[in-house]
């Protein structure tokens, strides 16, 4: 067998076949595996034996807590030489009794090299704090097997006899098992690589409807692609996706709609509908939420419009795996920051309320970061799963709002360059969440203020009287600084890019006005709408009205503060005179 196309895992078990005759076998256990001869997948079990065998192994016996013994190839007589394990049903030998098989039978045959193994190893306990007495003479069995066997010759071979547990995680087994013991090596199996991801997507390219037709250079860009769209998936996955393109009829030219449909659940992409809404109402939807930031319009439209187009990181080859866009919004408060994403909500998903908000004031501890993926096996709250997570598995197709994420924990921003760099994040359950139909919006008060050391009170950095430019500059600069030096996390920056980072003006006395008649005419609909009112404004009383509410005291909370000096100002100077008004049945009313 070619050791280039055999795992670099197996390959670690052959080179220490003959001094060690325990293996942990941990990891993607549960996946397929293909040797060099293969034209079909394999269970990790028959794997092993097929690839041993080329290894000079011809006895292979497998056992597990439930099913007990079973003969894989050349082992039955080595069953029948211990009677008192025969005379009884597979499933009734205990894990104490076959283990004491096991150190049996490995001990004293030496005609042969014999594999036996162990299936589901992580169900011989299930606390490996507090093991039973019956639970440790178990794993003190193996501990003895792991010292007493030596190697042996067969045909000029030299090799130990194998015991091979499988378990779920590495750490299935007590821990003074292990420690300090040359005969046990535990191999870890990764998630397959490249190349043998290459091998499986040939093997099912066929199954694609139209993958008949495809001539040699068309063939080699879908393979490819496939291999660049599975990355961090297994071999399993990569049969179930051309299985599920065989059953949904999505043609090979389509590979990518059938890897997105396997990740996400969602069959059709919504992202080709949206195209037609920004074309036809884009600006108009922004405009409706936010006056002024013009500059953070013309971007996100362009944005969301690559987007639809799905053109997002297609340079790099990862168009389905990074989320659809990326946006950093920056700058004082009550500017639109929120506001905007509430904006981007509507537009994309024709709903201003349908966003997945995150306060990150409330994950400033180490361990909030369980709130976002769950928390670890044997903790409280590990069934419930992680916010995060569980929010984008029930809906792939959603707007992730990160308010004020300079203040979540460090360790949270781990998640966050997780979701910016693969695309994915894996749960608490070991369960992969894919990002790549989501936007995320991160929000900032960076570079806005400081804290002043003796008085803990928030002083200002910029002004409003400062240019555009220069708040720009001083905000952009700040958020640089806090990902290089204070976070120590340039490639975090990095990731969500300098030309994402929109930083929003203050609102500036234009903006204000069109802020103003906007409160304006919402008041003056709902007193139609609800009373059936006509409320006239007089010139003067509009102008009286627009500069109480644009003064900078109120100026300095943004649309917050007109919001409400409007509220002071104008609704609540005008309550009495509109009861009288609505008492009298009064149609009209000029002020």
């Amino acid at each position: 067998m070619e050791t280039t196309q055999l795992p670099g895992w197996f390959r670690e078990i052959r080179r220490f076949a003959i001094t060690k005759p325990v293996f942990l076998l941990s990891g993607n256990v549960r996946d397929l595996f293909l040797t060099p001869q293969d034209r079909t997948p394999r269970p990790l079990l028959d794997f092993l034996v097929q690839a041993l065998k080329a290894e000079g192994y011809s006895a292979f016996l497998a056992y597990d807590p439930v099913d007990g013994f079973r003969n894989l190839e050349a082992a039955e007589d080595l069953l029948a030489r211990f009677h008192r394990y025969r005379a009884r049903a597979a499933n009734q030998v205990l894990p104490e009794e076959a283990f004491a098989f096991i150190r049996q039978v490995m001990t004293e045959t030496r005609d042969r090299h014999l594999v036996i193994l162990a299936d589901y190893a992580s169900r011989l306990a299930p606390d490996m704090t507090h093991l039973s007495p019956t639970e440790t003479r178990v794993f003190t069995l193996i501990e003895k097997i792991s010292h007493e066997v030596t190697h042996h010759m067969v045909d000029g071979r030299a090799r130990c006899n194998l015991l091979i547990l499988i378990l779920q995680k590495e750490n299935d087994v007590p821990s003074w098992l292990v420690y300090r013991n040359p005969g046990i090596h535990s191999v870890v199996i990764p998630l397959p690589y490249a190349p043998f991801r290459r091998r499986m997507a040939e093997l099912v390219l066929p199954l694609f409807p139209q993958a008949q037709g495809l001539d040699p250079e068309q063939r080699e860009r879908l393979l490819r692609a496939f291999v660049a769209r599975t990355e961090q998936m297994r071999l399993r996955d990569i049969r179930a996706i051309a299985l599920l393109a065989r059953e949904q009829g999505i043609p090979v030219s389509r590979l990518e709609d059938a890897v997105r449909q396997y990740k996400t659940g969602v069959r059709e992409s919504p992202w080709l509908s949206v195209l037609d809404r920004i074309q036809a109402r884009g600006r108009e939807i922004l405009d409706e939420h936010i006056k002024g930031q013009e500059a953070a319009k013309r971007h996100i439209l362009q944005v969301l419009k690559r987007a639809a187009l799905g053109l997002s990181g297609s340079h790099l080859g990862l168009a389905e795996d990074r989320p659809k866009g990326v946006f950093f919004f920056a700058g004082p408060t009550g500017v639109g920051k929120t506001a905007m994403a509430r904006a981007i909500a509507e537009l994309v998903f024709g709903d201003p309320t349908a966003y997945i908000r995150f306060d990150m004031s409330e994950f400033s501890e180490p361990h909030t970061n369980q709130r976002l993926i769950g928390a670890p096996p044997g903790y409280v709250g590990y069934e419930q799963g992680g916010e995060l997570t569980n929010a984008v598995r029930e809906n792939p197709f959603s707007l992730l709002l990160f308010d004020e994420i300079e203040k979540a924990h460090p360790r949270i921003f781990d998640v966050f360059l997780q979701i910016l760099d693969a695309g994915r994040l894996t749960d608490s359950k070991g369960e992969t969440v894919y990002f790549g139909e989501t936007l995320i919006v991160f929000t900032s008060n960076l570079g806005v203020y400081r804290e002043d050391p003796d008085t803990g009170r928030r002083v200002p950095l910029i002004s409003p009287e400062a240019p555009y430019t220069e708040v720009q500059a001083r905000i952009l600069r700040a958020i640089e600084d806090f990902f290089r030096f204070q976070l120590a996390r340039p490639e975090i920056f990095n990731r969500i890019g300098r030309d994402n980072i929109l930083v929003f003006d203050f609102i500036r006395p234009p903006v204000a006005q069109a802020i103003f008649d906007k409160f304006l005419g919402n008041f003056l609909r709902y007193l139609k709408q609800r009373y059936g009112l006509a409320l006239q404004v007089r010139p003067e009383t509009y102008q009286r009205w627009l500069q109480t509410c644009t003064q900078p005291q109120y100026l300095q909370y943004g649309g917050r503060g007109i919001a409400q000096a409007f509220e002071i100002h104008v609704v609540n100077a005008l309550t009495d005179t509109l009861s009288q008004a609505l008492r009298a049945s009064a149609r009209e009313l000029e002020v």
